[in-house]
């Protein structure tokens, strides 16, 4: 498998840390968007100096990837509620290594065909769909982000005005530069990676709302 690191946004949720992360043998950086309690673990935590919570997390994202930047290697971005069977980084890695460069995997297959944009999802073959989104769980190679770029765009406050419960707007916007580039979007078809029934921190309302499987 090519060198990879995995990067993880996490808060408030020592409990899905210990259950999630902690098992996982690969690097890993734990970015920690200051939870009441700063979160511990045997891989390398980077503790914000401030919550930014969904209005601003475009910011803290950023500087996860301003550091993923700095690493080498492919990237993968998860979540510390993100359920990883054994065994998933290796496939999902190989899946990533089939692929024509640059390209990406969304890694969730949580039931949405489509999102943000008019791009259904279509059978490649057993292992991928041709997708048109990523979300906050995704493996890419290197060259993808370059493409993409290391960086989020400020997303306006003026974005929630009477739709609050919108998400943070991180990877639609994400989303669309990966598309308006030319970078490959695929998702996996089995369920390696699995988002929980529990709270959501940053979308409670929408998610109480609208389920993800």
């Amino acid at each position: 498998m090519s060198e990879l690191t995995i990067y993880v946004t996490a808060y408030d949720r020592q409990d899905m840390v210990n259950l999630n992360v902690e098992p996982l043998n690969e690097r890993v950086i734990i970015f920690d968007d200051h939870s009441a309690v700063p979160l511990k673990s045997r891989h390398e935590v980077v503790r914000a100096e401030r919550n930014h919570g969904k209005k601003h997390y475009w910011q803290w994202v950023t500087v996860l990837l301003r550091r993923a930047q700095q690493e080498s290697g492919h990237v993968l971005i998860t979540a510390d509620d993100i359920s990883i069977k054994p065994g998933a980084i290796e496939y999902a890695a190989r899946q990533l290594e089939s692929l024509p460069v640059p390209s990406m995997i969304n890694l969730l297959n949580d039931g949405r065909p489509k999102c943000w944009n008019n791009i259904t999802r279509k059978p490649l073959n057993r292992h991928l769909y041709k997708a048109g989104f990523v979300d906050g769980c995704f493996i890419a190679h290197r060259e993808a982000m370059d493409v993409v770029g290391w960086y989020i765009n400020p997303i306006l406050l003026s974005r929630w005005r009477g739709h609050n419960r919108l998400g943070s707007g991180v990877w639609q916007q994400f989303t669309y530069r990966a598309n308006s580039y030319g970078v490959g979007i695929y998702q996996l078809r089995q369920r390696w990676f699995m988002h929980g029934p529990h709270e959501s921190k940053m979308n409670p309302e929408e998610r109480r709302r609208k389920k993800l499987l």
